[in-house]
């Protein structure tokens, strides 16, 4: 096995770091991707390799993916840069990924190149293998995450979204940036609603890379860091808004993203898929439900998955059992530990009672930026010199950008598509490195557990 990341930089304002080295490789012309949700953190960015006689052009993501891609691609045969950078959420740097692809083969079609597709013609099997390699018009590949959470910076997988809400999901060598930024300069002052999604997201990679049957003792040495940092410091760090536990929030959650590279997405991630495409729901937000379940299954009927989740628990100083002992009761406690993360962080409980869980967050300021937070950012860096208007934030999330989606979930529909969620949960490849073998029913029964809210209990 292989494990490949991108040169990581991480602490505050390292990016003039950055730019010293891409001087040094001659890049000369920069496209620099972002979101209108955090645009104004493009200043610092474009000053800076302005300041050094690169030139810069600026794509705002407004559209579908679709749309994007088009529009992007367009930009970058007129412009011809040699570096891009996407400044943003895994959204953001999953687009920017992509780009990078089409803009060194033109002929490539995505759909035909999705993870679990079956290779039917030579054509399609050379295509695919040349997302194992690198082209030579983009030198440098940069990856700058606003929140904490997708690990995209750090991996060499990318999701995209149709017009009709369906994942097509890619992966090789070629969408793995050269270049990953962690500096956590660019995620201080978003919302709690957030940071919270985002942050458990990043609890969820961190778990799945754990027990996952692609794990090896790298993957685990970093797996298990990322789990100490995030169940120690992530509700702290949301709670008091603290830049320093935010900073080692921002690295856990790039850990994890390195973990879950190193194995693959696991049988939780599946069910979140699953949900989201149906539902439009942000993946945190349904990771916070599915995490719970998807650890009690695998426990449930795997001796080393129990083993892996106790050495978490040890690892955090918390074991009642000696090392020499084979007892599981430290399971418990890690499931106590996830509730209390889950409920002081206003998680729901159950995918159909996200209505009034939005109700709560709303009650709560928690879709609010972080005003004081953004001030004290920018007196340090200059990173947010312009305020964000809070309705940015949230038109960035599937959530609210259609008005409908809340009212959407409905027991009626989840029937409905229930069938369809199960075909897409097998068909997606990320099942395979779960420490379980999937059948059907489990995937059913699964789904109807987090869509009620009922856990199965632990049986050993």
């Amino acid at each position: 096995m292989v494990i490949l990341t991108p040169n990581i930089y991480y602490n505050m304002d390292c990016f003039p770091e950055v730019v010293s080295d891409l001087v040094e490789c001659d890049i000369n012309r920069v496209l620099l991707m972002t979101n209108i949700a955090v645009k104004s953190k493009t200043k610092h960015v474009l000053s800076t390799l302005v300041a050094s006689d690169i030139k810069v052009e600026i794509l705002v993501i407004r559209e579908s993916d679709a749309n994007v891609l088009t529009t992007a691609l367009s930009q970058m045969k007129a412009f011809c840069p040699d570096c891009i950078i996407g400044l943003g959420g895994g959204h953001c740097m999953d687009i920017i990924k992509v780009l990078r692809v089409l803009y060194e083969d033109p002929g490539t079609i995505l759909r035909s190149l999705a993870v679990g597709t079956t290779i039917n013609n030579k054509n399609i099997a050379w295509k695919k293998a040349q997302l194992h390699r690198k082209g030579t018009l983009i030198k440098k590949l940069i990856c700058i995450p606003t929140t904490c959470g997708s690990g995209s910076e750090a991996t060499s997988t990318a999701i995209l979204r149709n017009d009709e809400g369906r994942h097509v999901i890619v992966s090789g060598i070629a969408f793995l940036p050269d270049i990953s930024i962690v500096d956590c300069s660019y995620i201080v002052g978003i919302p709690k609603f957030i940071a919270s999604i985002t942050g458990i997201r990043a609890l969820l990679h961190c778990l799945e890379a754990h027990i996952s049957a692609m794990a090896s003792d790298y993957s685990r040495s970093m797996s298990i860091q990322a789990a100490k940092i995030l169940f120690t410091k992530l509700v702290p760090s949301i709670k008091s808004q603290s830049i320093p536990l935010l900073n080692d929030i921002h690295k856990a959650a790039s850990i994890a993203g390195l973990a879950i590279g190193a194995t693959d997405f696991g049988l939780g991630t599946v069910l979140t898929r699953s949900f989201s495409e149906i539902f439009g729901l942000p993946h945190g937000l349904i990771d916070g439900i599915v995490i719970k379940h998807v650890l009690i299954f695998n426990a449930n009927r795997d001796l080393q998955t129990r083993r892996y989740l106790c050495h978490i628990i040890k690892c955090l100083g918390l074991s009642n059992t000696r090392d020499d002992e084979d007892s599981y009761s430290d399971i418990f406690i890690l499931l106590d530990l996830l509730d209390n993360i889950l409920k002081n962080l206003l998680f729901p409980y159950s995918a159909k009672s996200i209505p009034q869980s939005i109700l709560e967050y709303s009650k709560y300021g928690w879709f609010e930026s972080n005003k004081e937070q953004n001030r004290e950012s920018s007196c340090k860096s200059c990173l947010n010199e312009a305020i964000v208007p809070e309705e940015h934030f949230l038109r960035d999330i599937p959530l609210f950008a259609k008005s409908s989606i809340v009212s959407n979930i409905e027991e009626s529909i989840f029937r409905k598509n229930l069938d369809r969620m199960v075909q897409r949960a097998l068909n997606d490849a990320a099942i395979l490195t779960n420490p379980v073998t999937i059948q059907q029913s489990d995937i059913i029964e699964l789904l109807e557990n987090i869509w009620e809210g009922k856990c199965e209990d632990l049986q050993f």
